[in-house]
């Protein structure tokens, strides 16, 4: 919206002829993708932001819908970059992997990070990584941990080596690439 905060309504389809607004949730900041994880649990990512609006900083969301009458923002989790970064699963639900067996949440995130230049000026390092985090449906989530595809970057704007999907396997985590395919267990 204008304000770039972002309503969250409940909705009672119950009679699809004539739905009906149930409740609504002010946010700050927007989600872009919505992923029900439990009953009344869904999961977001989207931007951040504060009473001044977005921030643009990529961020994960946790809501409760138990009372469709008043929708609750349980937990929030900012992707943290080491720049100025975004995620493929702000726009690309295919990037959003949730493995609910292990209650985890993979989600690519790339950025810039800046480095002040001997000379003067910055020298700017490409930065991509699959961020993995802990969701728990009655706590909220946290970070646990990441793979860096950085080092298949091959140096050049074009062909970038951004992490763009994964997939869970029991007690593995794989992250894809256009430049690798990596490997790497859960509990490390």
């Amino acid at each position: 919206t204008a304000e770039q905060i972002d309503p969250l309504f409940t909705i009672d389809l119950s009679d699809p002829r004539s739905p009906k607004l149930v409740g609504e949730l002010e946010v700050p900041g927007f989600s872009t993708y919505l992923h029900p994880i439990a009953d009344d649990r869904i999961l977001a990512i989207g931007v951040g932001g504060d009473q001044n609006g977005a921030n643009w900083n990529a961020q994960v969301s946790l809501f409760d819908v138990t009372d469709r009458a008043e929708p609750s923002l349980m937990d929030t989790h900012e992707l943290v970059a080491s720049g100025w970064g975004w995620s493929e699963a702000q726009y690309e639900h295919k990037a959003f992997q949730y493995f609910a067996p292990k209650k985890m949440l993979a989600v690519p995130m790339s950025s810039y990070r800046e480095v002040p230049a001997p000379e003067g000026g910055w020298n700017y390092f490409w930065e991509s990584k699959l961020e993995i985090l802990n969701v728990d449906p009655e706590v909220g989530v946290t970070r646990h941990g990441s793979v860096d595809h950085s080092r298949f970057y091959n140096g050049s704007w074009w062909g970038s080596a951004d992490v763009r999907r994964s997939i869970f396997m029991g007690d593995f985590i794989y992250s894809i690439s256009a430049h690798a395919v990596t490997v790497n267990r859960l509990d490390n």
